[in-house]
């Protein structure tokens, strides 16, 4: 090969490990005469390695391991402690360096091992097993994966569900616009049975600041009907949502959403027959921000629930942020929410305050009165919480939470307390 004289060669990829590791604490301590106390403790750890192998390979993972310990658990999950994890992601990734360009040549490739997403809207979440795309050019991509998918209730590993599925992506780019597609199917083993086949499209448009839309749908089948669920391919879930800021001070954001319960055979396996409910879920929700001036900022929302006779419900909020007090750098926040279920009546009006103190240091306190109506037995019950909370911007990675609140009313009292510590490094 040739080297030109004096020229300086080129570095490859260089190794970076990335993350965060974090301890937080949430504890209730109740003062009524019954000790219903609940002290839930967590680990939780995020790394990110790339630029292994000339940067064709690269590994992640997020990790949590909890402990929740209290006499108001017992009744709950049979014992007063329990110790638990979470593998929200665990895998090793290969690509080419192809696959990185946004319009990837044909050919560029891509493989996954470790716990996984599903890729697309039709899915199971999780997926502990082996996937790979490739691009097909001109913005076209294809991928397949299989495993075993974690538990239902949990995400410990498991063999009782099998997972296979295929994917084809598309994406393409303008000067001011950005659009994906993408079709998707999964299909599901249940201890050697046939258990269901999820057909799932969505499609993706953002237009700068005018327009970013979602909408997605999936279609199921199962083989059999359960109350309220047939046993043909049913609409099992289907979301199109749109967010808007025609001008700099006005923001619109809205979606619509509708689930159709499915119960294939893991559902009525971990949950009973007496469990199932029929009837399809719907739900809208609409939001209107305006930021007039950069000290203040209102927001306003509504949400509606519709369909089963579980999913009635319906409510509204009104929220106004003053920022930038002067001398005493302050923030000031005041909120009311208003909501109605076939059972209970809630509304919940609050304040909050918070100032910061020197350069790494913010303080803040809080108050607000909450109203619950029971519709059904036509009692009401009041409750009035205060909180102070202390935000520590440690200098460097370090960041601390601490916060302690009291509950008063007509309930019992209770104290609450969190604490949480985290540290970033990117090297």
């Amino acid at each position: 090969d040739f080297v030109r004289e004096g020229a300086e060669p080129a570095e490859g990829p260089q190794l970076r490990v990335s993350g965060d590791v974090s301890a937080s604490y949430f504890g209730v301590v109740d003062l009524g005469p019954e000790t219903l106390d609940i002290h839930i403790s967590q680990i939780r750890s995020r790394i990110h390695v790339t630029g292994i192998a000339d940067g064709n390979l690269s590994y992640h993972h997020d990790l949590a391991g909890r402990l929740d310990v209290g006499p108001s658990l017992d009744a709950r999950q049979g014992r007063d402690a329990r110790p638990y994890y979470r593998i929200r992601d665990l895998r090793l990734r290969y690509a080419t360096s192809d696959w990185a360009a946004h319009q990837r040549p044909a050919g560029a490739f891509v493989a996954e091992v470790g716990r996984l997403r599903s890729p697309g809207v039709a899915g199971t979440g999780l997926v502990d097993g082996a996937g790979g795309r490739v691009s097909l050019g001109q913005g076209v991509s294809l991928g397949v994966h299989g495993g075993l998918a974690p538990d239902l209730l949990d995400t410990g590993f498991s063999a009782d569900l099998g997972v296979a599925g295929a994917h084809l992506g598309w994406r393409m780019a303008g000067e001011e616009w950005t659009a994906a597609a993408s079709l998707s199917s999964v299909a599901t083993a249940w201890r050697g049975d046939f258990n269901r086949l999820d057909v799932g499209a969505s499609f993706d448009l953002a237009w700068g600041r005018l327009l970013d839309l979602r909408a997605s749908a999936v279609a199921t089948y199962t083989g059999y009907s359960t109350p309220g669920t047939p046993a043909d391919l049913v609409l099992s879930s289907a979301y199109l949502g749109v967010r808007s800021r025609p001008l700099r001070w006005f923001t619109l954001n809205a979606h619509y959403a509708h689930y159709q319960d499915v119960y294939d055979r893991e559902l009525r396996d971990a949950l009973g027959e007496d469990a199932i409910i029929g009837g399809p879920r719907e739900s809208g929700w609409l939001q209107l921000r305006f930021d007039p001036h950069a000290l203040v900022a209102v927001t306003t929302s509504a949400y509606v629930g519709f369909g089963a006779e579980s999913a009635e419900h319906l409510g509204a909020s009104g929220r106004i942020v003053i920022r930038g007090i002067p001398i005493i750098d302050g923030r000031v926040t005041g909120s009311y929410r208003f909501s109605r279920s076939r059972a209970v009546d809630a509304q919940v009006a609050a304040a909050h305050f918070s100032s910061a103190l020197g350069g790494s240091i913010e303080l803040g306190l809080g108050y607000a009165f909450t109203t619950f109506r029971s519709r059904l037995l036509d009692e009401r019950q009041d409750e009035h919480r205060a909180d102070v909370s202390l935000d520590l911007l440690i200098a460097g990675p370090w960041r601390a939470h601490l916060s302690a609140g009291a509950a008063f009313g007509d309930l019992d009292p209770a104290i609450t307390t969190a604490a949480h510590l985290s540290w970033s490094f990117d090297e």
